[in-house]
């Protein structure tokens, strides 16, 4: 057996196919029992997923959130800000790097417009 690219098992399970559709619930399932331990620790407003395998949009967050709500012991009625959201990144490729870059840029005081920040020092 071949190893199957991310990217290909999101196109399989979005043309419907069960095996890949039952790879990205799996995952899901379990993404979302580990981030119910964080969730119980911090409290969250917002997770932000990213990587190749969020591609997979619906079909990731929906048993990621329903693993989440089963396994956190913060409950979605039991805050003033309504419970846990979960969102796709923007950059699924390379969101960490870019990231990085924002808080480097942040701490140094110098966050500002891409021409300032391409500007020698």
């Amino acid at each position: 057996m071949r190893p199957l690219p991310i990217r290909a098992l999101v196109e399989l399970a979005k043309n419907g196919d069960a095996f890949a559709l039952g790879v990205i619930t799996k995952a899901a399932t379990i993404a979302g029992r580990g981030l119910a331990i964080l969730g119980t620790v911090l409290n969250p407003e917002l997770f932000v997923i990213g990587g190749e395998l969020a591609l997979a949009g619906d079909l990731l967050l929906k048993p990621l959130r329903e693993s989440y709500e089963q396994h956190t012991l913060i409950k979605r009625g039991d805050t003033l800000v309504g419970g846990t959201t979960f969102a796709v990144a923007d950059f699924v490729e390379n969101e960490a790097c870019l990231g990085a870059v924002g808080l480097v840029l942040r701490h140094q005081g110098t966050l500002g417009t891409l021409e300032q920040v391409r500007q020698p020092a």
